[in-house]
């Protein structure tokens, strides 16, 4: 993703809340929302757009964007910033989304299946060739392939119920 300012970061913040099917998401339910390295720029103008979901910025570096914006009710939004390596320190099923750059699909594709709950999405941008095929392989379904974007959702548990986190 590239370094965007302003209204054009509010613009993508929004286009990836809709991607991650949580735009307007203040249906009282809450839950997690995790972005890689490659989506940190956006993480608060999301926190914005997401009251009740608490937003995650993933970094290989100590410079992680940080800051808190109004919400809906006047609360601050504030995003949880994370350094991290190939691995999520999340516990299975826990977030409602998961958003990664192209650059970070490699190391963490399938720590992103593994946190997102049932009825979540991965959101991929810049999707490498392979990671359509990896995300249908690990049972996700693909609802959006193109212009650089590819949504997968991970259906319902095979049990039939619903994650805590959806």
């Amino acid at each position: 993703m590239e370094r965007a300012e302003g209204s054009e970061l509010a613009d993508q913040a929004l286009r990836l809340a809709a991607a991650l099917g949580m735009a307007g998401a203040s249906d009282g339910r809450g839950g997690l929302c995790v972005v890689s390295d490659g989506w940190r720029d956006a993480a608060v103008p999301l926190v914005r757009l997401l009251p009740g979901i608490e937003v995650v910025a993933l970094g290989r570096h100590a410079q992680v964007a940080t800051g808190a914006e109004p919400v809906a009710d006047g609360r601050a939004g504030e995003v949880s910033l994370m350094t991290t390596a190939s691995s999520l320190p999340f516990r299975d099923g826990c977030a409602r989304g998961v958003a990664l750059a192209g650059r970070d699909w490699e190391d963490l594709w399938r720590e992103a299946v593994r946190v997102t709950a049932w009825g979540g999405r991965v959101v991929v941008t810049e999707a490498p060739r392979n990671a359509r095929a990896a995300l249908e392989d690990a049972g996700l379904t693909t609802i959006l392939d193109g212009d650089g974007w590819l949504v997968a959702h991970k259906g319902r548990r095979p049990d039939g119920k619903q994650s805590a986190a959806s």
